[in-house]
Order: C-alpha cells, then sequence, then structure tokens
C-alpha cells in the first residue's frame, strides 16, 4: 500500500518538472534557430571589410572597448582601451574581434551557460550579448556590446 502514494508523488513530481525543463528546451531551441538565421544573414551580405567595436563588461580586470578593422575577413586589432587602464596593443584573451567569433561566442555560450540572451542587427551582427553562466551565483556574468561598420 505505500507504494501507490510514493509512486503518485513521484509522478506528480515529475509532471511539474517537465513543464520548465520544457521550457528551457524551447528557449535554447528558439536562441540556436536565432543564432543559426544570424549566421545565415551574415553570411548572405558578403560583408568581408568592416569596422568592429566590442566593448566586454564583466566584473574582472580585462573588461573594455576593443576597436578592430576587418579586411578580407583577416582582422587587425586598432585599439584597446581596458577600464584598469592596461590598455595596449594585445585585446583581452577570449576578446572577439570578427562578427564570425562574436557568433561563436554566442554558440559556445548556449551550451554551457544557464542564460543566454543575445540582440542581432538587421546584418545578423549580434550587437548585445549577455551570459550569466550560473543564475544564482553573482559576478560570473559577462556582456559584449558590438558595432559594425560595413567599408
Amino acid at each position: 500500500m505505500r507504494t501507490r502514494p510514493t509512486r503518485l508523488v513521484a509522478v506528480v513530481c515529475l509532471l511539474l518538472l517537465a513543464g520548465p525543463l520544457a521550457a528551457c528546451a524551447d528557449e535554447t531551441d528558439d536562441a540556436r534557430e536565432r543564432l543559426a538565421r544570424a549566421r545565415a544573414t551574415w553570411a548572405a551580405a558578403g560583408v568581408t571589410d568592416y569596422d568592429l567595436v566590442v566593448e566586454g563588461s564583466c566584473f574582472c580586470t580585462s573588461a573594455g572597448l576593443v576597436r578592430v578593422r576587418v579586411r578580407g575577413g583577416t582582422a587587425t586589432v586598432t585599439g584597446v582601451d581596458l577600464t584598469n587602464d592596461a590598455g595596449g596593443p594585445t585585446p583581452p584573451e577570449g576578446t572577439p574581434t570578427t562578427v564570425e567569433a562574436l557568433l561563436d561566442v554566442v554558440d559556445r555560450s548556449l551550451g554551457t551557460a544557464e542564460k543566454v540572451t543575445v540582440t542581432y542587427d538587421a546584418l545578423g551582427v549580434p550587437t548585445t550579448v549577455d551570459v550569466d553562466m550560473i543564475v544564482a551565483a553573482m559576478d560570473d556574468e559577462v556582456t559584449w556590446t558590438a558595432s559594425v561598420t560595413p567599408r
């Protein structure tokens, strides 16, 4: 007789968890579809010469602004201004220096972070990428903002 209430509780718990888990899967699937559309839009635009400004924001020592000139798909960093006044010719490790690299950041984040929010422009460029690796943790969030000027 004890097994039936236990089974009933287990079934109810599974049903209660199924909704939120399905919603998470749907959100990730939607985000992956949006990413795929953005990649296709960027590729179709055929932009190979552009100026990119990327700003990283985090609770870290390497946040700041990076300016990049991309010509023929090859990136050249033209300026680095870090919030800790340690700017120089080299951007902090992990800084995306092309639109493709920004799209890769989104892709990797969707596979590892608990929460990823992305805004794309008409060319498919991720203009804002908010990554929260662990929603319940503090100071682990990273935000990338980007703007592209085709040349």
